[in-house]
Parts: structure tokens; C-alpha cells; sequence
């Protein structure tokens, strides 16, 4: 059982390395094909914003099922409990601030409000993102030294 923890951790962290070099090249791809407008830049920002949402979610299914973080959720799983309102507080943080953010970015720069907002998405969820796994890497490590 041992084995397993170890080969469980590495294989996360390997996963989690992937998955950003991925990210960035699909982005700059789309940001590179795209005619330099600001509401075409703002369309490959919010797809990048919907893939990491999805990468998000992900680790909190991720997390739901690792036993200490379950226990923290009382067992409910990615869509109740603990977790279930992080998320959603997470989210709608994430999206009030980010539309403040597009006014206030519109009125400092010559960019568009869709602009800004969309690019504020996509930070702050790779924030995000970079702190759930800073989770799942805490969590593993404790696996392998268990």
C-alpha cells in the first residue's frame, strides 16, 4: 500500500506540470491566429478562463476524495459541504471582481472593458488554480510520507 501513495503522488505531480505547459501554448496559439483586437483577444482569454474552470473543478473533485480533505467536507463529495462553497464563493468573487476590474481597466487604458475583465478571469484563476495545487501537492507528499 505503501507503493501505491508513492506512485499516486508522483504520477499527480507530473499530471499538474503537464497541464500548464498545455495551457500556455494553447492560449498564445489562439492569441497568435487572432486579428489583435481587443474582443478577439478577450474570446481566447475567456476560453482559456473556461478551461481552467474546468481544470478547477477538477481538483476539487480531486480533493473531495482525498481522506483528510473529505473528512474536512463531512464526506460530501465536490457538490455539498465544505468544498461545494468554496467553489461557489470562489466563483462568484471571481466574477464580481473581475467585472469591476473591466470598468476600471477600460477607464485606465484604451482597451475595452471585455478586455480587461476577460483577462482578469484568466489570472485569477491561475491562481486559483496554482493554489488548489499547492493543496493536492500537500496532500500528496503527506500520502507518500505516511
Amino acid at each position: 500500500m505503501h507503493m501505491n501513495k508513492k506512485f499516486s503522488g508522483c504520477c499527480l505531480a507530473v499530471s499538474l506540470l503537464f497541464s500548464v505547459a498545455v495551457q500556455a501554448a494553447e492560449v498564445d496559439d489562439c492569441i497568435n491566429k487572432s486579428d489583435s483586437s481587443d474582443e478577439a483577444y478577450s474570446r481566447c482569454w475567456l476560453d482559456e478562463a473556461k478551461r481552467l474552470n474546468t481544470e478547477i473543478k477538477n481538483k476539487y473533485e480531486q480533493l473531495a476524495s482525498i481522506k483528510l480533505a473529505a473528512e474536512w467536507n463531512k464526506g460530501n463529495g465536490m457538490f455539498k459541504g465544505n468544498l461545494k462553497d468554496m467553489y461557489d464563493s470562489w466563483v462568484a468573487y471571481r466574477n464580481r471582481f473581475c467585472s469591476l476590474s473591466g470598468v476600471a481597466g477600460h477607464y485606465e487604458t484604451a482597451e475595452s472593458k471585455s478586455f480587461h475583465q476577460s483577462l482578469c478571469l484568466v489570472n485569477l484563476s491561475k491562481k486559483h488554480n496554482q493554489e488548489l495545487s499547492g493543496l493536492l501537492s500537500t496532500f500528496a507528499s503527506q500520502m507518500i510520507n505516511d
